[in-house]
């Protein structure tokens, strides 16, 4: 029995370790906060079967006992079970790595509330059974080693299992990031070679545009080239001196709009 309490001791003592860097942690990465998440939810469903026993024992005793004690230790259980459950449910909900859904805000205002209104608890939960850890610890000095051995070794595959399953959960989740974002800059590449091509084929349009228009002549220069016949003097139509001159321009400029506007 005493091997059971170690090993449930063990684990007790990484979930609430866990949960503290968890909660002071977000910056390492938003995958480690979700998949952390996830672990010490998995911890907690595993703590709350291996003391079934001991919580059904605290029921019948809350209910049969007028004492303040065993009440406080069962309705603290309970607000702790009930807070993490939300936690972990608002969590899960508000994933944006892991599950992908879409953050809601009141959604993340309740894990908020909850995952803080679950550490006072848990903290509140640790100190009613601080006799009980510090039992256990001295009761452990005196298991044979193999007692204790068999304890560590229960802990350590259950420890090896979680961090190898992490490892390759950042490992797949690595690779996919790997990939969508190869696949992004392939896109974006190929949008940018697409609209550098565009450009190009702008550029020549408006080039062969531009030399199409060089072969036509601006109004001015098309009478700067030529000259009134009214008189001797032989004005340029650009800058008519007379009436006849100005009418020759008139009729000029008529001629310029039908040979080069179509």
């Amino acid at each position: 029995m005493n091997t059971k309490k170690i090993f449930k001791l063990l684990l007790d003592m990484t979930m609430l370790v866990l949960y503290i860097l968890l909660m002071f942690g977000y910056d390492i990465s938003p995958f480690f906060h979700e998949s952390m998440g996830i672990g010490i939810g998995v911890l907690f469903i595993i703590h709350i079967l291996l003391n079934a026993k001991e919580t059904r024992g605290l029921a019948r005793a809350t209910a049969k006992s007028a004492s303040l004690k065993p009440k406080l230790f069962f309705y603290t259980d309970c607000i702790l079970v009930l807070s993490m459950l939300v936690t972990i449910i608002s969590g899960i909900a508000i994933s944006q790595v892991i599950f992908s859904f879409n953050a809601i805000p009141f959604v993340e205002s309740v894990h908020n509330a909850s995952a803080y209104a679950a550490l006072v608890i848990l903290a509140c939960h640790s100190a009613l059974h601080l006799k009980y850890v510090s039992g256990v610890i001295r009761n452990s000095a005196r298991l044979r080693p193999s007692g204790l051995a068999k304890a560590l070794r229960r802990y350590s595959a259950v420890a090896a299992i979680a961090v190898t399953a992490y490892v390759f959960a950042l490992s797949s989740f690595n690779a996919t990031t790997t990939d969508l974002s190869n696949n992004n800059g392939s896109s974006k590449k190929e949008d940018t070679v697409s609209s550098d091509q565009d450009d190009t084929d702008t550029a020549s349009q408006v080039t062969e545009t531009a030399s199409a228009d060089d072969d036509t002549p601006t109004l001015d220069e098309y009478l700067s080239n030529l000259y009134c016949t009214g008189c001797g003097r032989h004005c340029s139509l650009l800058s008519p001196q007379c009436g006849k001159g100005s009418a020759q321009a008139a009729a000029a400029q008529v001629d310029y709009s039908e040979q080069y506007s179509s």
